[in-house]
């Protein structure tokens, strides 16, 4: 389960981002997962429950905020919404597509007390 090694990655950025700022209790974190980044959203709220306990965190409220999908086909300029990594231009089956929103993974904010 690759979630758990992301679970552990997001508890590192808090704990820098605590020391950056000299802080030693988090209140909230915002986590944007695009749908199409390959990150099982369910298995990663159970790892990171798991990570969280005794931490400066382990109290916090935990946001995730699921991006939805948009692409664009540089063959016909449309701009689509795929539902896979895979899927080519609806309009003219071109697989020369790029995507421009849903692939994230990252901790938008962290809010301390």
């Amino acid at each position: 389960m690759h979630e758990m090694s992301i679970a552990e990655n997001i508890r590192e950025i808090i704990n820098d981002q605590a020391l950056k700022h000299n802080k030693d209790k988090v209140a909230e974190i915002i986590i944007e997962i695009g749908c199409l980044s390959g990150v099982e959203l369910e298995a990663l709220k159970i790892a990171f429950d798991f990570i969280k306990e005794n931490t400066i965190f382990q109290d916090a409220s935990i946001q995730y905020n699921v991006i939805k999908s948009e692409a664009f086909c540089k063959n016909c300029q449309q701009v689509f919404y795929p539902e896979n990594i895979f899927d080519l231009c609806p309009v003219c089956n071109s697989s020369d597509i790029e995507i421009s929103k849903g692939n994230e993974l990252k901790v938008k904010s962290i809010t301390f007390y």
